[in-house]
């Protein structure tokens, strides 16, 4: 995965979900906090995992069904 690319599916995790805000996590949270990065162990990475964060926190179950089922594997 690029810069672009990672770019990319932020941008689609927050119009397909209607996300304002929620965390990106794992290599891919490494990868967007390193803009110039281009080691291929945090490159490499394929997906981009993510949490909500939700006002209210009773809902974030919810919310990651919707994330696998939009936006799941693949």
């Amino acid at each position: 995965m690029n810069r672009q690319q990672l770019e990319y599916a932020i941008r689609e995790v927050g119009r397909w979900l209607k996300f304002d805000y929620f965390y990106v996590i794992g290599s891919a949270a490494v990868f967007a906090s390193i803009p110039d990065a281009a080691d291929a162990a945090v490159t490499g990475t394929r997906d981009v995992d993510v949490i909500p964060s939700p006002a209210d926190t009773s809902k974030i179950g919810v919310l990651a069904d919707q994330i696998d089922f939009v936006l799941g594997e693949g």
